[in-house]
């Protein structure tokens, strides 16, 4: 129990600190910097990163195994990690349309990557009919996103049809307009995304 509430309070923490605006992604330095990932090797499999269970359509299970790790590492805003652990999946399954979903979540704030994004999307969009009707929620969302336009009638769409889905009610929280005013005072959203959240984290420590 003690693992849980320091769990707890470290998300909602992290929650607060992204006051500054309303979305989130305020702790992204690297986007005025212009910074661009740098090529390598596939990573290993990694351990101790937190559970993500999203499955996804695909005939291998070791792409399986990298996209579910790209998620966990997504979750925890270590885009580069992410990133190329949905690139290990593209390779393993270039068939796999939310393999390049991943890579467009990892990447969707890097200026300086928008040849990879845009070339993602085109694959995304080749793919859309190899999708679940579950994977394509998310697509639709994440295209949403990318144009600019509101997505989170997507997500909440996907929590209330797949409720066991712990990712989209992790983005959900995440995504819901949330933070605090210069006085203090919680935004509009804010009640709602840090009930997600702590609902989440208190059900599901290990997410």
């Amino acid at each position: 129990m003690r693992d849980t509430v320091a769990v707890t309070i470290f998300a909602l923490a992290s929650l607060a600190n992204a006051s500054a605006q309303q979305g989130a992604a305020c702790h992204k330095g690297h986007i005025d910097a212009g910074y661009k990932m740098t090529p390598m090797p596939p990573p290993k499999l990694m351990q101790g990163i937190g559970a993500s269970s999203l499955k996804i359509t695909t005939k291998s299970a070791e792409a399986q195994a990298y996209f579910s790790q790209g998620l966990a590492l997504t979750h925890c805003f270590w885009d580069f990690e992410a990133y190329r652990a949905f690139k290990e999946a593209s390779r393993l399954d270039p068939d796999a349309p939310m393999a390049y979903w991943g890579i467009v979540q990892s990447i969707y704030e890097y200026p300086a990557m928008e040849d990879e994004r845009k070339a993602a999307i085109d694959k995304i969009k080749k793919l859309m009919d190899r999708a679940s009707e579950h994977e394509k929620l998310y697509l639709r969302a994440q295209q949403e996103q990318t144009d600019g336009e509101p997505y989170l009638r997507e997500i909440e769409a996907i929590v209330e049809n797949y409720p066991d889905d712990l990712d989209a009610q992790a983005f959900l929280g995440l995504w819901t307009p949330h933070g605090y005013d210069e006085d203090g005072k919680p935004r509009v959203g804010q009640a709602e995304a840090r009930s997600i959240l702590e609902k989440l984290l208190l059900q599901h420590p290990d997410n």
